[in-house]
């Protein structure tokens, strides 16, 4: 991919493309392993996301499976991905006061960043229990017990 990116760019010379591939590698920069976990950690910062769109976004740029799932599993464990998507809805129902449009909002936006469905359904009972901002409250519950 590196030589095919360098052809495009006008470097044509065997000697130089070698240089510059080993001299990345040499570097780390083109070690898959360290862009899937590099990847991993900048989407679940800075735009938490599930297992589902991660490995797909891994996929698109060429990381194989097998390192995929190896960091998938190290970074994404179940517990991880529950707080993640707990925090997630947590952020996007605060200041709505209808519980129903609440898990509207929340079932869609999880399955769209690649949650697990057992995740998206727990996270939306929930809400509708009034149990993810703190609420718990039966009494305040407006659907009933």
């Amino acid at each position: 991919e590196m030589c095919a990116a360098l052809s495009e760019a006008g470097v044509d010379k065997p000697v130089v493309v070698r240089y510059i591939v080993e001299t990345l590698r040499r570097w780390g920069y083109l070690d898959d392993r360290k862009l899937a976990a590099n990847l991993i950690g900048y989407l679940l910062t800075h735009r938490p996301s599930g297992p589902h769109l991660i490995r797909r976004k891994l996929r698109a740029i060429g990381v194989v499976d097998e390192v995929i799932e190896e960091e998938l599993s190290r970074e994404l464990g179940p517990e991880r991905e529950r707080e993640i998507a707990r925090d997630l809805a947590r952020r996007k129902t605060a200041g709505i006061d209808d519980r129903r449009r609440a898990v509207r909002r929340i079932n869609g936006l999880l399955s769209r960043r690649g949650f697990r469905s057992s995740v998206v359904n727990e996270i939306c009972a929930q809400v509708l229990r009034g149990e993810l901002n703190g609420e718990g409250n039966e009494r305040d519950n407006p659907l009933g017990p």
